[in-house]
């Protein structure tokens, strides 16, 4: 009886290490120097956002106004093209500035022409005593040559009140003089007044069609939130400050990946370079795509992942309105696109120092071939090497390693 057990755990133990030969056999044979095209990829998730955004912010409308209630809005995901509506502030705080300002325009217009109504009058008076001191001007200087042949006191006298007669005389042409600079200043002050008055009245009538706002984009309306995102979505009747956003409109023709790439793939991507992004939720599908941008400065990925990124930016090359804002990619960077080339699984793939190495099996026996790596991605890598051909069997490093320490 132990005889037949003995003999019945010899030929499990036979089968089993036949079993096993045979899978090392089998992965030996599977291990291949291969040839053809090769893509070295660099695959990286992010996501879609647009490539054109219009936000919308509340501008300052002169020193009048800090902000403004909504009375009319487009509901948060509109469809909207090109000059349409989204958003109507209340006109009223603007149309009773302008009420008052043309009251004030009224005022000032009115005390202009009153201004120049004295001036004028004031121009006669002056102009009327001017000829009444020139007639006595005259009247003195004949007087005076008159009395040649008087006494000496009596010259003396017609000396005197020609003398005050001259005097008055360029009085009078001086007063004219100063009158018309004053009277010229007082209407240049009144006319400025006038002038500010209506440059008001313009601003507020030029605000009032800018508080009907129009998109000029096509695309989707978003509402912005309160608070400057914190809160609920922006509704009729809330008042919106300046500088504050009311909402955006996203254009939905064409599309961008916000991702990143590790620190040390930094050297192997560049703008222009290109990309095949496919989508988490349409995984069937690929869309050609290029980086855009690459970020000038390395960050820390998250406060709670310590890797250090750098901000990508991949432009999708075709429009597609399958592709929505906030979808998640996944971007195969192609670092390098060889023909015909000589590639290998990583697993027959090891280093010594600088150089790495192969092992390949022939009828001879198992020989270590130097060789130079000139591409590699998450599975195989593109060698060189003198004694490398296609179709060669590898051996993996862990059956390598095996054997040398047998």
């Amino acid at each position: 009886m132990k005889a037949i057990r003995f003999i019945n755990l010899l030929l499990l133990s036979s089968v089993l290490l036949t079993a096993c030969d045979k899978k090392q056999e089998e992965k030996t044979v599977q291990m291949k120097v291969m040839r053809g095209d090769f893509k070295q990829v660099i695959t990286e998730s992010g996501e879609l956002v647009t490539a054109d955004t219009k936000t919308f912010v509340m501008p300052r409308f002169g020193r009048y106004w800090s902000s403004f209630k909504i009375i009319g809005m487009l509901d948060h995901g509109t469809e909207v093209q090109a000059g349409d509506s989204i958003v109507q502030f209340d006109p009223s705080a603007v149309k009773q500035f302008i009420v008052d300002r043309e009251t004030a325009l009224e005022n000032e217009m009115a005390q202009l022409n009153n201004l120049l109504v004295n001036n004028e009058i004031e121009a006669k008076r002056l102009d009327a005593q001017k000829k009444q001191q020139e007639a006595d001007f005259n009247m003195r200087k004949l007087r005076m040559a008159s009395a040649e042949f008087e006494t000496e006191k009596n010259r003396y006298i017609s000396q005197l009140q020609f003398k005050q007669a001259e005097i008055n005389y360029e009085k009078a042409k001086r007063n004219i003089e100063y009158a018309k600079v004053v009277a010229a200043n007082n209407e240049k002050i009144q006319r400025i007044r006038v002038a500010q008055a209506e440059s008001m009245v313009k601003m507020a009538y030029d605000v009032l069609p800018k508080l009907t706002i129009r998109t000029p984009i096509s695309g989707i309306f978003q509402v912005a939130s309160t608070r400057r995102g914190r809160g609920p979505m922006l509704k009729v009747g809330d008042e919106v400050r300046v500088g504050n956003s009311y909402g955006s409109v996203p254009d939905m023709t064409w599309m961008k990946v916000k991702t990143t790439i590790n620190e040390v793939d930094r050297s192997k991507v560049y703008v222009g370079m290109p990309v095949i992004v496919r989508m988490d939720a349409m995984p069937e599908l690929t869309f050609s795509a290029k980086v855009e941008k690459i970020g000038l400065l390395c960050r820390q990925y998250s406060n709670n992942d310590y890797r250090k990124v750098f901000d990508v930016t991949v432009k999708i090359d075709s429009s597609d309105l399958r592709l929505k804002p906030g979808m998640t990619a996944s971007c195969q960077m192609i670092a390098k696109d060889l023909h015909d080339v000589l590639y290998i699984p990583n697993e027959c793939l090891w280093r010594e120092g600088k150089q790495y190495f192969v092992r390949v099996s022939n009828l001879l026996g198992q020989e270590d071939l130097a060789v130079k790596v000139v591409g590699r991605n998450s599975s195989h890598s593109v060698v060189e090497g003198d004694g490398l051909r296609q179709g060669q069997t590898l051996v993996p490093v862990e059956l390598k390693q095996t054997e040398d320490a047998d």
